[in-house]
């Protein structure tokens, strides 16, 4: 229902700045010209269009699985909503840090989820070395959950350590089987190195804060 009703509170969301500040929003969230919003109610407005699209992002990080399938119903959804509130940040002075620490790790999640699901369609056979790098695509959606809404690592999530501990493990098992197959076809080896580059390197940051 939230997502059906969410174009309708964009329009709304439009006619209120409109009516605030006598400027109106180009479809696709781009502004016809410069104009000048009350802070107050920007940051407000932003901050809830973030709010909106990480958590419905954070819905399939959760999971014991990625629900890719389902994910990429709305993956072109999801990128248009950042896309319109992008050229709105740049009329924010307002916690501006916050609100553009909030929409990169945004940014972020969105991006990493899209290639999940590109790659997990894309490499979808039962060949062990398809499993091995559906094992680290997954993986790397799952330490997203491990992060709060400003992109710092979540100290208060359950278990913070030793799921860190524990995913670090599985990466390590998997990259382990993965090197030792044969005949891994170019394209999936140079896809399976860069992700499991991606997925040590975020491992490794939030083991500095692991206690």
């Amino acid at each position: 229902m939230r997502m059906n009703a969410f174009p309708y509170l964009l329009i709304a969301v439009n006619l209120i700045l409109a009516i605030c500040t006598n400027d109106i929003i180009a479809p696709r969230g781009h502004l016809t010209k410069r104009f000048f919003i009350t802070p107050r109610t920007a940051t407000k407005e932003i901050a809830h269009q973030i709010d909106w699209a990480s958590d419905m992002m954070r819905s399939f990080v959760l999971g014991p699985e990625f629900d890719y399938a389902s994910f990429d119903a709305l993956l072109s959804f999801l990128g248009e909503h950042l896309s319109d509130i992008k050229p709105l940040l740049e009329h924010v002075t307002l916690d501006r840090k916050d609100l553009c620490a909030q929409f990169a790790f945004a940014q972020r999640m969105y991006h990493v989820m899209h290639d999940c699901a590109y790659f997990m369609r894309l490499y979808s056979t039962s060949a062990p070395e398809h499993v091995l790098l559906r094992h680290i695509l997954q993986l790397n959606v799952q330490i997203l959950g491990l992060y709060d809404s400003n992109g710092f690592p979540d100290l208060c999530t359950e278990s913070f350590t030793r799921t860190v501990m524990r995913l670090t493990h599985n990466l390590h098992e998997w990259d382990v089987a993965f090197e030792n197959l044969d005949e891994i076809s170019l394209s999936t080896y140079l896809v399976y190195d860069n992700q499991f580059l991606e997925a040590q390197k975020s491992l490794f940051h939030l083991a500095r804060f692991a206690l």
